[in-house]
């Protein structure tokens, strides 16, 4: 940062922000702890960090998640962990809640966060517990936002939120795309290293196609049943454009191109192009940051989302039950 850090802004943290341990040692927990408070102290004389409503870091990472009081009028069963061989293990989580009738955002941490944030750390090590704490910050930024446009949104359920059940489902497979997009073009404005990124992508869309062929067989041979076999394509696509906006968020932050030579490889042009969809798509929401119209500009997101269930000869549609319907035609190719 090429700024002084003494003549950037006041920290827009709230002065009663704190940061909590769960399960470790007082004297480990107040070094760790000092040096935490540092980092987000500065990020937020940069990034408007009003609505942090604190940080705590659990020994047991699910039970410290499970313990966060999210303040929401009907009591919501805890996110799970994220826990998966592309992706890896989550070890970091920004949750909103609701607070004296505001929405703000507790970050959870598990251990691995204190490996980065110990006196005299190794510097490449600093730097992954620096890009980790940017993109949960990027989170509370993405959730102050929303916030300011819709209000409190967070306490709709997803049937008052979107009532049509084709685009409810859509936007089940695509909402994230987004915030992982904000949370790293914000992180990686200041890291400036997004080749982790790409490196997650390129295992991702290698894999992600065969996977989803794989079940579709198993499928129409009848070994597994419909449900099971749209829990994969669910689960596939969930994490290709989990991967997809962290990407898009990185390579924006650096001016690079949107999808590398080894990507393009991976992909056949329909997918290509449905990517390239997601990014205008993504773009367009980041330049009106705040002063989006309604929630249906999150929406837009659902027609790329639905060009890429094409390209793998998916075809959701609704029913004269209005109830949602996906058209699997047979290829055991």
């Amino acid at each position: 940062m090429e700024e002084r850090i003494e003549d950037l802004p006041e920290p827009t943290v709230k002065p009663d922000f704190c940061i909590q341990f769960q399960g470790f040692e007082e004297e480990f927990a107040q070094t760790v702890g000092r040096n935490l408070m540092q980092a987000v102290n500065n990020f937020s004389r940069i990034v408007p960090l009003e609505g942090l409503d604190g940080i705590t870091v659990g020994f047991d990472y699910s039970k410290a998640i499970e313990g966060i009081e999210r303040g929401f009028p009907c009591r919501l069963p805890p996110p799970t962990p994220t826990e998966n061989e592309n992706i890896g293990t989550g070890i970091g989580m920004a949750l909103p809640i609701i607070r004296d009738g505001v929405v703000k955002t507790h970050i959870v941490f598990s251990p691995v966060i204190t490996k980065c944030f110990q006196d005299g750390v190794k510097e490449e090590e600093l730097k992954i517990g620096l890009k980790l704490l940017l993109h949960e910050l990027g989170h509370v930024f993405e959730h102050s936002c929303k916030y300011k446009a819709f209000g409190n949104t967070v306490e709709l359920t997803v049937n008052e939120l979107i009532p049509d059940p084709l685009q409810r489902f859509l936007w089940g497979l695509s909402h994230h795309i987004w915030e992982e997009y904000c949370a790293n073009r914000v992180a990686i404005n200041f890291m400036k290293d997004w080749q982790t990124e790409n490196e997650v992508f390129v295992s991702i869309a290698a894999d992600y196609r065969i996977n989803i062929h794989k079940s579709r067989k198993l499928y129409h041979l009848r070994e597994i049943n419909l449900e099971d076999f749209l829990s994969v394509v669910e689960d596939q696509l969930h994490v290709l454009l989990y991967a997809t906006g962290v990407l898009f968020g990185a390579v924006d932050s650096v001016d690079e191109e949107v999808l590398s030579p080894q990507a393009k490889e991976l992909l056949d042009a329909t997918e290509q192009e449905a990517l390239h969809s997601f990014h205008n798509v993504l773009k367009k929401i980041w330049d009106n940051l705040c002063q989006w119209e309604s929630y249906n500009d999150f929406l837009d997101l659902n027609q790329p989302t639905l060009e890429l269930l094409h390209s793998l000869k998916l075809y959701p549609s609704i029913n004269e039950d209005e109830l949602l319907h996906i058209d699997v035609p047979v290829d055991l190719s």
